[in-house]
């Protein structure tokens, strides 16, 4: 698996007796554009995209509902929201950025042994040249209408029997006349890796990654048993916004406030002694609201408290 990109992400998996495997991705809410290619193409595998949804749901209970009677709170909610979205009046705020300084991604390789930034030379017509004249010990060479990639030793004698790992954007091709058949014009830089490298079980005999300036992988055309897909592992948090009526003019304010849901907040957090102190004010619907309370003890269990709030004409009861 890779993501495409100017700073090469990589991951191998090895899949079980049932053909599955499993990759590690950043907890985050970022978009990742993620490949996922098995190793041996030839082999007419295909990688199959499964379920989102886990045939095993533990402690569920279904329960049908013949009725037709329908509670008269829903219907009161439907009157609400239809009252908020006439006056345009919403609970949503911007989106919470989630802290991402801990995801530092840095090339999966380290430091290569050699680095050719394009710009720094002359412009060459075609990529044999640029690896004949301006990266060494590495031969390109030209077998009819494909191209093989080889690496050299100091002395100019084959270093590997095995090809070296070749990558576009930080993404494995297993075809040199891909890389062969470039426009030089479009390559930003070539990240060269001399030495014997690996991830896991995967091992690399030398690494050339061929970094385009767009670095989005859009010069390549993947295999037809690729799976491409734009992932996030999480859906970004709005804040919730609650009115403040703490001055005469906001009390006063005309327009109706028939909210059904008066404070959420996923992230509270206790002070030194074990206290949460929290603020909100009612609206004019008049009635019973839950108090919902979820969360986790210091010892991780799970902690589910929930309690009715009255809000009559006078006020809290």
């Amino acid at each position: 698996m890779s993501y495409p990109g100017k700073t090469p992400f990589f991951q191998y998996a090895a899949t079980d007796n049932d053909g599955n495997f499993n990759f590690v991705l950043p907890a985050d809410d970022e978009y990742r554009d993620l490949i996922v290619q098995p190793d041996n193409i030839g082999a007419g595998y295909k990688v199959i995209l499964g379920s989102a949804f886990s045939e095993q749901i533990p402690l569920t209970k279904l329960i049908i509902d013949t009725t037709a009677f329908i509670p008269p709170h829903i219907l009161k909610w439907r009157l609400n929201s239809n009252i908020s979205t006439i006056y345009e009046l919403s609970n949503t705020g911007d989106v919470v950025k989630a802290d991402s300084s801990h995801t530092v991604f840095k090339r999966f390789y380290g430091r290569p042994d050699f680095v050719l930034k394009m710009d720094d030379y002359v412009r060459l017509p075609l990529m044999e040249e640029i690896f004949f004249e301006l990266v060494p010990r590495v031969r390109m060479k030209k077998l009819g209408s494909t191209y093989e990639i080889t690496f050299l030793d100091p002395a100019g004698n084959k270093l590997y029997n095995d090809p070296p790992v070749l990558m576009v954007d930080g993404v494995i091709v297993k075809n040199a006349s891909i890389i062969g058949d470039m426009n030089p014009d479009l390559v930003e830089q070539i990240d060269i890796v001399w030495g014997v490298y690996m991830v896991d079980e995967y091992m690399f005999h030398g690494i050339v990654n061929v970094i385009t300036r767009t670095g989005d992988l859009s010069a390549v055309d993947l295999p037809a048993n690729a799976l491409r897909l734009s992932y996030r592992i999480s859906e970004p948090v709005e804040t919730f916004l609650s009115p403040d009526y703490s001055s005469d003019e906001k009390r006063q304010n005309r327009i109706p406030d028939f909210r059904n849901t008066l404070y959420w907040n996923p992230a509270i957090t206790p002070d030194a002694d074990g206290k949460i102190k929290i603020d909100f004010w009612s609206s004019d619907y008049a009635t019973d609201y839950v108090i919902n309370v979820q969360g986790i003890s210091p010892g991780g269990e799970p902690v589910s408290i929930k309690k009715l709030l009255r809000i009559g004409k006078g006020g809290l009861h």
